[in-house]
């Protein structure tokens, strides 16, 4: 419609006759081009307007770790199938490094569901042994009845990979919180011996210097503090938070998508980081002075988004969920806060208590988005009272579920100084990627000009063929170029780190299905809209004669406006013969001739 609209002109186009089905495969939107159009439509409809048919969509979580329980997700969607029963088998192959190479799919198991809505979420959780990169399918058996079955399965892909998280816990001294909090992950499989570190500034020198798990002083290199994925920050006194310290920490969260969890303590009160570069970062905006208050034992309040953070989700149904913080207990004391920041969302509060506005309850844990990374804020460190009566389940359901969260936003492994992206996991074919790459040097500093040349070099893999990039500086630390994607296929965006010579790898899916082939129904609404805005008329396939029967056939006034030089008409051509004849005759007549 939109090319139809731009050769019209000069054209007396009184309606137009559309037959399709509806589905829009690319272009501008049909409504926005058919009012450019300026004229009725008259839609025919082809295809039925129902159809039956069963869709699946996996959906993995972002990270698979080896030897660490995970759940695939299949969403199962249909039309005229409602209280039939259906298999959903899930299934797992090995990707391999050589294209000409096609392992055989693992099943991981099956499930079978009743179709009693529109979309059924079918679960199936998995724990990896072997670590790669894999594809996961997802598959539902063709029912009777169904037009297109190439919607049946979906297949993603995801790397299983085998690493540990790094997690820092800063505190002056060994409260409760942090001597259960190095239990739990110092035996965890996801941080483990290798990934714990605590500085603790009461302890001897010497235990620092001694031990593995302590570090001796805060003043780490850039190196290794950026090496870190979460930062614990408990009650420590303001002096011991240098410039430095915050300015890195800042830079952390900020810039590099690392995750920060704040502990209010009795001892110093969290209101002292208000005096550090700190303060900005926190969800809760808290007096410089501020004391804890203790003046009467309560229950803390979960609020409605707590539903929405997996860390608050601290059983397997409500019921259980509830039952696990009622084990917390009445809390003696906490921080109270000024007021809660715009853009940060309370998870716990005080079930009484107000801020400053005499309106908010007092945010208990509290979390926001500090840049590309996440910061949380706990105005207690007493969550070890979760231990009691079930030990530690609770307790590191709670802290697991965090960490895991705030790394997540971290880039893993090497990939935390070089960073290669691309803005979508899945293209159609003839879509242009956007592709990225964050790059920091040794130090975590942005990589400059005088490092990278001003250009990354890069390729760009799909099967057989390999297209050289170069991605441009657009700022120090971030490189892009754009590329066209025409081909279907998987394709391997791989870009050199001029740093250790090696290549940084992502990937993403081009998909070549067109919309007949992944919607078997007509768009109904489409079609019906489309004749209501234009002033024409929706019909059936079997009406068309009702069709030509009834355009407009009423007859329109043309107006043409020719342009005519006078010296070329016969009223000028008889004039100027008359002109000279009358000259002759009275010439004649005056014998002067």
């Amino acid at each position: 419609m939109a090319d139809l609209a731009r050769r019209r002109a000069g054209v007396n186009l009184g309606a137009v006759v559309i037959l399709s089905d509806f589905n829009q495969n690319a272009g501008p939107p049909p409504l926005q081009a058919a009012e450019t159009l300026g004229v009725p439509l008259f839609t025919v409809g082809l295809g039925p307007a129902v159809t039956a048919d069963i869709a699946v969509e996996l959906q993995l979580p972002p990270l698979l770790k080896k030897d660490e329980r995970s759940v695939l997700t299949a969403v199962v969607r249909h039309e005229g199938y409602d209280g039939q029963t259906v298999r959903v088998a899930f299934a797992a192959r090995r990707v391999s490094a050589d294209p000409t190479v096609t392992a055989s799919e693992t099943p991981l198991g099956e499930r079978t569901v009743v179709l009693d809505a529109p979309s059924v979420d079918v679960t199936l959780p998995i724990e990896p042994h072997e670590a790669g990169h894999f594809e996961f399918i997802a598959q539902v058996d063709p029912l009777p009845g169904e037009t297109v079955v190439e919607n049946n399965r979906s297949v993603r892909d995801n790397y299983v990979r085998e690493y540990y998280l790094r997690l820092l816990f800063a505190e002056y001294e060994p409260t409760w919180e942090w001597r259960f909090v190095k239990e739990v992950f110092h035996r965890d499989r996801l941080v483990g011996e290798q990934g714990f570190r605590t500085y603790l500034r009461s302890a001897d020198l010497s235990v620092r210097r001694q031990n593995p798990l302590f570090l001796e002083t805060l003043a780490l290199p850039r190196s290794e503090f950026f090496s870190y994925d979460v930062l614990i920050l408990g009650d420590m006194p303001e002096a011991a938070l240098t410039s430095s310290f915050c300015e890195m920490t800042r830079e952390f969260v900020a810039d590099m998508g690392g995750g920060l969890v704040v502990l209010a303590g009795p001892r110093f009160g969290a209101g002292r980081l208000m005096n550090t570069p700190l303060g900005d970062m926190l969800p809760v905006q808290l007096g410089p002075h501020s004391q804890i208050r203790q003046a009467r034992p309560f229950r803390l309040r979960r609020t409605a988004e707590a539903d929405l953070y997996d860390f608050m989700q601290l059983g397997d149904n409500p019921l259980e969920n509830d039952q696990a913080w009622l084990n917390l207990g009445p809390l003696a004391w906490y921080q109270p806060v000024e007021r809660l920041r715009p853009m940060a969302t309370a998870l716990a509060v005080h079930p009484t208590d107000k801020c400053l506005d005499g309106v908010t309850p007092q945010p208990i844990i509290a979390v926001t988005n500090y840049g590309k990374g996440e910061v949380v804020y706990i105005g207690f460190n007493e969550l070890w009272r979760l231990r009691r009566k079930y030990g530690e389940l609770y307790y590191r359901r709670f802290w697991g579920q965090l960490i895991h969260r705030l790394a997540l936003r971290h880039a893993l492994g090497t990939q935390k100084r070089f960073v290669v992206r691309s803005d979508r996991k899945e293209y159609k074919a003839g879509d242009t990627a956007v592709l990225t790459v964050e790059a920091y040097d040794a130090d975590y500093r942005p990589l400059a000009d005088d490092l990278a040349g001003g250009t990354l070099e890069g390729r760009l893999v799909s099967g057989d063929s390999m297209r050289p990039l170069r991605l441009a500086m657009v700022r120090p630390g971030l490189f892009q170029t754009r590329s066209p994607v025409s081909a279907a296929g998987e394709y391997r965006l791989q870009v050199r780190d001029p740093i250790t010579g090696d290549w940084a790898e992502s990937r993403f899916l081009v998909q070549s299905r067109s919309v007949e082939k992944q919607v078997a129904s007509r768009n109904l609404e489409l079609q019906r809209r489309l004749a209501e805005t234009t002033g024409g008329r929706a019909y059936e396939l079997q009406d068309f004669e009702q069709l030509i029967d009834e355009l407009p056939a009423g007859s329109k006034t043309e107006t043409n406006v020719q342009e005519i030089p006078v010296w070329n008409t016969w009223p000028v051509f008889v004039a100027v013969v008359g002109l000279l004849f009358g000259e002759w005759f009275f010439r004649k007549r005056a014998n002067l001739a």
